[in-house]
C-alpha cells in the first residue's frame, strides 16, 4: 500500500472519528444496535442449537433393510455417541419405511435413516447406478 493511499485513510478514519464524537446518538447507536441485535437473535434461536446434546437427544427412527454385521456395527457405533436415540423397533416390531415416516409426520422422531439391503456389499451409494435404488439417508 502506498503512503498516499494510507494517508487518505488515516483522514477518513480521523474525519469519522470527529463526527461520530460530535453526534452523541449516532455514537450511542453504534454499540447499542449490535448489542440488541444479539439480544433479540439469542432469544429467537434459543433452543435451535441444543438439539443432539445429551439433555435434548435427536431421535432417529431407523430402517434396517440390510440386517447384515456392518450394519448392525453402525448402529452399535451410533448408539454410543452421545445426543442420538436410535428407534430400530416400535413396540417389538421392526421399523418400516412406511412406519418411520409416519412417526416424524407425527413428530415422534426427528428424522428416519435407512440401510440398504445391500449396505454390507456396497455400504458407499452411487447415484445412478445400477444397484438397488435409494439413498441410505432421507429425509
Amino acid at each position: 500500500m502506498e503512503n498516499k493511499d494510507l494517508r487518505q485513510i488515516l483522514a477518513i478514519l480521523a474525519k469519522e472519528i470527529k463526527i461520530l464524537t460530535r453526534d452523541r446518538q449516532a455514537l450511542a447507536l453504534l454499540f447499542a444496535m449490535p448489542a440488541f441485535f444479539i439480544l433479540v437473535m439469542s432469544y429467537a434461536l434459543e433452543g435451535v442449537f441444543e438439539g443432539g446434546s445429551s439433555s435434548r437427544p435427536v431421535e432417529v427412527a431407523v430402517i434396517n433393510l440390510d440386517r447384515g454385521g456392518l450394519s448392525r456395527e453402525v448402529i452399535s457405533d451410533l448408539k454410543g455417541l452421545e445426543g442420538i436415540v436410535l428407534a430400530e423397533a416400535l413396540d417389538g416390531v421392526p421399523m418400516t419405511q412406511e412406519r418411520a415416516e409416519e412417526l416424524v409426520r407425527q413428530g415422534q422422531y426427528s428424522w428416519p435413516y435407512r440401510f440398504r439391503r445391500v449396505f454390507g456389499k456396497n455400504p458407499v451409494f452411487v447415484p445412478g447406478s445400477r444397484r438397488e435404488s435409494g439413498s441410505d439417508v432421507y429425509l
